[in-house]
């Protein structure tokens, strides 16, 4: 037996496939948590569910990024994509020179943070982007990363090292159905008392702003790293400036591992570290929704911020 959350629009059936790869699991549910079968679930509730019945079910939903959810309602009518943008800028935080370049639709301002590798060096800011899951990998030293490169289009997660420094982002239910793009002001609020705005993308909110906080949501401190064998050698929670740099991390964020990232980094208001679900029901949502500009190989161009050196759709003179 474990605890759940259920997403926005979920029923007990939905939960029942997710979490155990069964309708016939809905009863069981029902029973463990005193509700009935046709029970409204709240965004964020937590549920207790039974032991999985049909794991090749739950593993398939996993990978694929979907999470059943029925009560899901639609737009009744096909959306607009919001306008893009482009800065040409060699200014903290931007892209590197690349023929792919962001145009920021959906205001996600993916920023290249870079990241800190198995060794403790840094690597790649202005150029990678990785985002921490909170989903494990197929090993037990293993979890999962979104990652953006300059030169790609493309969105996709790979399992990495919990010991890496990567970007975190905060997520929550689209309880109210915001439109796609739009911004909520101050919507999250980190440990350090930092506030951060959020955008709508379909099911969900996102902050737009990698973390920054050096504390927890509960006001301890994160144990800072600085020397590449103490954190080569870390498996408990630890985070850092790229390149102990503090305007770079004011920039494009801190970078933190997995143990921190988990420890409790996000929390209050339904807000939690995104699952591997919840990254990919970007793609899912946004594909499905705008299949005539949006396709899986190309995802990367709407997320990425729209600052880049050298930006190929910004022929002004450079922004310093």
């Amino acid at each position: 037996m474990k605890t759940v959350t259920a997403h926005q629009g979920q029923s007990i059936f939905d939960i029942a496939i997710q979490h155990c790869g069964s309708v016939d699991a809905s009863y069981a549910i029902a029973k463990l948590n005193n509700l009935t079968l046709d029970a409204t679930l709240l965004p964020g509730q937590a549920l207790l569910v039974p032991e999985v019945t049909d794991r090749r079910v739950v593993d398939e939903l996993r990978r694929r990024g979907v999470v059943p959810g029925t009560g899901w309602v639609a737009p009744p009518n096909p959306p607009q994509l919001p306008s893009g943008c482009a800065l040409n800028t060699g200014m903290h935080p931007y892209w590197a020179e690349s023929s792919a370049y962001g145009t920021n639709n959906f205001n996600f301002s993916a920023h290249p943070a870079g990241l800190r590798d198995n060794y403790g060096d840094f690597i790649g800011v202005t150029t990678w982007a990785w985002f921490w899951a909170s989903t494990e990998g197929s090993t037990t030293n293993q979890a999962n990363v979104f990652r953006l490169y300059s030169p790609w289009d493309s969105f996709g997660s790979v399992p990495v090292n919990k010991w890496h420094g990567c970007s975190v982002r905060a997520v929550r239910d689209n309880v109210d159905q915001i439109s796609d793009g739009q911004i909520i002001t101050k919507a999250y609020t980190d440990g350090a008392g930092n506030h951060y705005d959020a955008v709508a993308i379909g099911p969900n909110l996102w902050t737009n702003k990698n973390l920054f906080s050096d504390k927890y949501q509960n006001g301890d401190t994160v144990p800072y790293v600085e020397e590449p064998g103490d954190w080569s050698a870390l498996r408990t929670p630890g985070g850092c400036a790229y390149n102990h740099d503090e305007n770079l991390a004011t920039a494009y964020g801190a970078l933190y591992n997995w143990y921190a990232a988990t420890n409790g980094l996000i929390g209050g208001d339904g807000w939690r570290l995104p699952t591997l679900e919840d990254w990919n029901s970007i793609g899912l949502y946004l594909v499905g929704a705008y299949p005539d500009q949006i396709s899986h190989s190309t995802l990367g161009q709407f997320l990425k911020s729209c600052r880049q050196f050298n930006h190929p759709l910004d022929e002004t003179p450079q922004a310093l």
